[in-house]
């Protein structure tokens, strides 16, 4: 695990601190969870940041799925 790994966790923990859970906060098998993350439209989780956060939404895209 490196920094990529790093900064996909600050993504997720962000998310759940805004939204209160994960999509896979109650499966247990890290297979599992691993094939939802690969799977799941992360611009989903854009949908329910602040407003803070909309302003910046391109970048942040750009940032968590060109650069990682």
């Amino acid at each position: 695990m490196g920094r990529h790994d790093d900064l996909w966790s600050l993504f997720y923990m962000l998310i759940e601190f805004v939204t209160g859970q994960l999509p896979w906060r109650r499966i247990k098998d890290k297979e599992q969870v691993g094939q939802m993350k690969e799977k799941y439209d992360h611009t989903n989780f854009l949908k329910s940041l602040p407003s803070e956060f909309k302003v910046k939404e391109n970048k942040i895209v750009y940032f968590f799925f060109f650069v990682l």
